[in-house]
């Protein structure tokens, strides 16, 4: 099933940081959004849309793919809430002409509109390039552009930044040993 959405739902994000312009083309949010699923339910008086199985929901240059989509919005149509849930949902969009994709996965990524809250629940990962972010859960405050990763019973949480030199070169040896000395 295609459905083709518009302005009433800012799902440009659908997750992760789209709000931020330093996380996606800001022409993104002017595009026209299309999400497309094995089934989907629209309940108009609660605002609640639930879109089921093969989840793909693309918009310019920012994509979401999960096993399940379920998306809130207000009586003003505005969209409040995104829960992405699959085995790994899969965000990622192109930030700025030239500059590498950023990729985040997780089992759980749910989006707060109103406050510009991004969650990334169970083996969370973002990367940019060879830089990365990885832990059991991760928190966004896109306005504040403030990650957290709280204190986990499930494991560590680790971060590779790579100097801006090694950025466009061949540097996976140096990703793969920072993690290692991370541990």
């Amino acid at each position: 099933m295609r459905i083709k959405v518009r302005n009433g739902f800012l799902l440009t994000l659908v997750m992760l940081l789209l709000a931020n312009p330093a996380w996606a083309l800001q022409s993104d949010n002017k595009k026209p959004m299309h999400i497309a699923s094995d089934s989907v339910s629209f309940n108009r008086k609660t605002g609640v849309g639930v879109y089921t199985g093969n989840v793909k929901v693309v918009q310019g240059t920012t994509h979401l793919r999960c096993d399940k989509l379920i998306t809130k919005s207000g009586t003003d149509n505005h969209l409040r809430e995104v829960v992405a849930t699959g085995k790994r949902a899969h965000y990622w969009s192109e930030p700025g002409p030239g500059k590498p994709l950023l990729n985040a996965w997780a089992q759980t990524i749910k989006y707060f509109a109103v406050n510009k809250h991004v969650v990334l629940i169970g083996d969370a990962l973002v990367t940019q390039d060879k830089n990365q972010f990885s832990g059991p859960k991760i928190q966004y405050d896109v306005s504040k552009q403030l990650v957290i990763a709280p204190r986990s019973k499930q494991g560590r949480s680790h971060i590779v930044l790579l100097p801006q030199e090694l950025q466009g070169a061949d540097s996976q040896s140096a990703s793969t040993a920072s993690k290692k000395d991370a541990s």
